[in-house]
Parts: C-alpha cells; structure tokens; sequence
C-alpha cells in the first residue's frame, strides 16, 4: 500500500514537471505566468526534489532519462519563459518581471543546497 501511495507521488511529480516545463515555454503571457506561481509553491516540496535529484543523478551517471525531469531541464524551461518575459516587456515602460528573476534564483539555489546532497 505505502509502495503505490509512493509510487502515485512520483507520478505526480513527474506530472507536475513536465507540465511546468510545457507552460513556462509556452508563447502566452498567461500561461507562463500560472506556470511561475505553480514552480513558486512547489519548489519546497520534497516530492518535486527527489523527482529531480534521482533523474538527474540517474542521466550523469550516464544511465539515460528524460532530460526535461532534471534540475537542468527545469532550469531550461525556466531560461526559455526568462527570456521570454524580458522579450515581452521590451519597449515597455516596466521593467521586466522581477518574480522571474526571484524564482530562477531559489531554483538554483535548491538544486545546489547542500543539505540536500545526501539525495
């Protein structure tokens, strides 16, 4: 019973990536937007953590995966609605979306907490 309880989280969590990566290179505004808020919440979430630490562990150890459920992978989709955000208010009076730039910085941040290494 734990097992599929622990196997459902996973799911989730691999759910829960791939469509953050989907929405934060999305060509809408809005959707990049929601997709900001969603990584915001979940960045803490241990789930979403071992997620990434086992993928990524499991594709530098050469042992294939999907790049795209890594901390690399996330980190890219990130870059892409990065840029994304800066194209789009340029020429514009307002600075581009400070949340962005708040939310790439803790993102890094955990993947290279060292507390978290142990993995």
């Amino acid at each position: 019973r734990s097992h599929r309880r622990c196997v459902g989280m996973r799911d989730d969590a691999v759910a829960l990536v791939e469509e953050l990566n989907a929405e934060l290179r999305s060509d809408k505004v809005t959707r990049r937007k929601a997709a900001l808020k969603q990584l915001e919440t979940h960045l803490a979430s241990a789930d979403l953590a071992k997620l990434l630490d086992r993928t990524t562990l499991q594709l530098d150890a050469g042992l294939g995966g999907d790049v795209k459920l890594t901390w690399a992978g996330l980190c890219s989709s990130l870059m892409q609605c990065v840029s994304a955000e800066i194209h789009a208010s340029a020429g514009k009076k307002a600075p581009a979306n400070k949340l962005v730039a708040s939310i790439l910085r803790r993102l890094v941040a955990t993947a290279e907490d060292p507390k978290r290494r142990a993995r």
